[in-house]
């Protein structure tokens, strides 16, 4: 299915431990659309410190992504 829309809000959420990309917009004709993507990953970019060794850096983010920070 293709659907032409102006993108509006784009957001994520996690549901039952898994994330949702979700892209709200309306269409030509005015309607309002959600679109849920449940294949999309979410993911962030680092730019490290050049002086920091690259297995620092790698227990850095292990501790910053841990359930218990």
């Amino acid at each position: 299915m293709k659907i032409l829309f102006w993108l509006l809000d784009p957001s994520y959420e996690v549901v039952h431990g898994e994330p949702q990309i979700k892209l709200w917009g309306i269409d030509g004709e005015g309607r309002r659309v959600l679109l849920i993507d449940h294949s999309f990953k979410p993911y962030f970019y680092v730019l490290p410190d050049p002086n920091l060794a690259l297995n620092e850096l790698v227990e850095r983010i292990k501790v910053l992504s841990s359930e218990d920070s």
